[in-house]
């Protein structure tokens, strides 16, 4: 069984992390790992998760641009 990331292309602003980390939270998605790479106008949140397919879900929903890969 392969781990999936979920790669979510985000805005560089104050309150980003906790905008998403809110959606995943309230949809029961819990994290097991995060990382994030920035630049002055955006970022990418690396994310791994219990549940990949309601959070690449939710976060699509929520305007979003994600990747999902295998890791």
């Amino acid at each position: 069984m392969s781990i999936k990331q979920l790669t979510v292309f985000v805005p560089n602003r104050k309150g980003t992390i906790v905008e998403v980390t809110d959606i995943l939270s309230k949809n029961n998605v819990n994290l097991r790992a995060l990382s994030i790479a920035e630049t002055q106008d955006f970022g990418i949140l690396r994310l791994i998760g219990n549940e990949d397919k309601a959070a690449e879900r939710v976060l699509a929903e929520n305007g979003y641009l994600i990747k999902v890969i295998d890791v």
